[in-house]
């Protein structure tokens, strides 16, 4: 492994960089997870949920350009990761690159970090950008107060 390695920080398995779908897609993953470990979807009502979906799931897949008829597994498998899907999407928040990305900005912002560090760490090629964006902040009395306080030497 390099000691200072450039480009992209996070690659899948294959050493290939992660896009932003791939990033969204596995947090749609986490929510399904965590709605499971919450447990916010008791066995029986996903079982329920799975028997009413079965039957209006395609009976078939392709493979390889072929349509195959689908086993029984199969509808199980696919109408229990449809209902925990529907389920995640009903009873908590979506995460998203985006998302994180800006609640990382306004956090810094918020915190002090001066518009255009922030600006520069997030890639923008011009600052103006992060200004327009982040305008925003520049209305919330709290955060204006903090801001006349560090301007006078205080705290």
């Amino acid at each position: 492994m390099e000691r200072h390695p450039t480009g992209p920080i996070f690659r899948n398995s294959e050493g290939k960089p992660w896009n932003p779908d791939s990033v969204n897609n596995q947090f749609n993953r986490l929510r399904v997870r965590l709605m499971q470990n919450l447990g916010l979807l008791d066995e029986k009502t996903l079982k329920r949920e799975m028997e009413l979906l079965i039957p209006k799931l395609s009976k078939h897949r392709k493979i390889k350009g072929k349509v195959v008829p689908k086993q029984e597994k199969e509808f199980r498998w696919e109408a229990r990761q449809k209902v925990l899907e529907h389920y995640a999407n009903r009873l908590l928040p979506r995460f998203s690159l985006y998302a994180l990305r800006h609640a990382w900005a306004t956090r810094a912002l918020q915190s002090g970090v001066d518009g255009l560090t922030v600006a520069l760490l997030m890639g923008h090629s011009d600052p103006s950008t992060l200004a327009r964006v982040y305008q925003h902040l520049s209305h919330n009395p709290e955060h204006l107060f903090q801001q006349a306080q560090k301007a006078i030497g205080g705290s």
